[in-house]
This record gives structure tokens, sequence and C-alpha cells, in this order.
């Protein structure tokens, strides 16, 4: 699952704690770097365990303002920014483009 961070600053913490609450679920976490100057962030989570866990950390995450998740299926590290804007519908705007 992908986790968009609209404003990094205001909700990353809220994020993190949420995401170490449900630490029997989250498998693998990549946050990825943005360019200076962009307040937006991205996690990319690996789910594991019950399906009611994990949907209940999804819905925990989209009650949170500024931050959207969405299920987010990457075959390989060179379609991960694609995948990702493709995702969001963001095309160059919101995510850098090194990301």
């Amino acid at each position: 699952m992908g986790i968009f961070v609209h404003d990094r600053t205001e909700e990353a913490k809220k994020v993190q704690s949420l995401l170490t609450a449900h630490s029997d679920n989250v498998r693998t976490r990549l946050g990825l770097k943005c360019r200076d100057g962009y307040k937006c962030g991205l996690i990319l989570i690996e789910l594991e365990g019950d399906l009611a866990g994990r949907k209940a950390l999804q819905q925990e995450l989209e009650k949170l303002d500024g931050v959207e998740t969405k299920k987010v299926c990457l075959f390989d590290i060179f379609s991960l920014q694609q995948s990702v804007r493709r995702a969001w519908g963001l095309g160059h705007q919101g995510i850098p483009r090194n990301v």
C-alpha cells in the first residue's frame, strides 16, 4: 500500500504512530525521500497478517487530514515512480521526478 502525505511536517508523526501501533500487519516500510522544498511525502508499506487488521490500518490512516492510501502493485524498482504517480494521478506535479 502506498501512503501519500500532503504535508509531512504536519502528519508524519501521526502516520508513523499508526504504523507502529499496527506493526503486526506491517512487514516492510519504505519512506521515499523528496527534494528539499516539497512538503509531500510517500511511504510504501508491505502488509501481512489478517485482512481485518490491514483494513483497520487503512481506515485509520484515511481518517487523518491530508493522508491518502492506495493499493500499489510493484513488479520491479523501475516501475516504482510511474506506479506511484499513476496511483495518485499526479503526472509530474506533487512528487519530484527523482522519487
